[in-house]
């Protein structure tokens, strides 16, 4: 009776085992674009980090912090995008984006609401392409217009 209990114990955890292995195997996208890719570009001592994350249904959600001795800004938003030909397109509009900070040393508050509402309006229906995407392991890499970039699966 003994052995049969651990064997019949033994038996349901591999069941349980192989259900959640299948489940999760399913759950894969055979798209190697989707998941969140990270972009990280440093010049004159401002760092900007960009968040991508590409979900299934072709939605993009961009979360940006922007930071230096003077700056700090984080933003964050949802947009569609296409993936087709190595090219990902993307269109977007600044009234979109929530700008949980927004500040710059030495600004003004109202000033600095008053920058941040012009940007919105002067942004609109920004549409940007990352061409001859190739995508290795955990490494994307695109032309935007002439420059290269690199994007890292995180």
């Amino acid at each position: 009776v003994y052995i049969m209990k651990k064997t019949f114990s033994l038996a349901l955890c591999i069941c349980t085992i192989m259900i959640a292995i299948s489940s999760c195997s399913g759950a894969k996208s055979d798209n190697p674009l989707i998941g969140k890719w990270e972009q990280t570009v440093t010049e004159n001592g401002v760092k900007n980090v960009v968040i991508y994350e590409f979900a299934e249904n072709g939605e993009l959600e961009q979360t940006m912090t922007v930071t230096s001795d003077m700056i700090n800004i984080e933003a964050s938003g949802i947009c569609e995008y296409t993936y087709e030909n190595n090219t990902i397109t993307f269109q977007f509009s600044a009234e979109n984006f929530d700008y949980s900070k927004f500040e710059i040393e030495g600004i003004e508050e109202d000033v600095i609401q008053d920058v941040l509402e012009q940007t919105k309006a002067s942004i609109v229906n920004v549409t940007q392409t990352l061409e001859n995407v190739v995508i290795s392991g955990d490494t994307l890499t695109a032309t935007f217009g002439f420059r290269p970039i690199t994007l890292i699966r995180r």
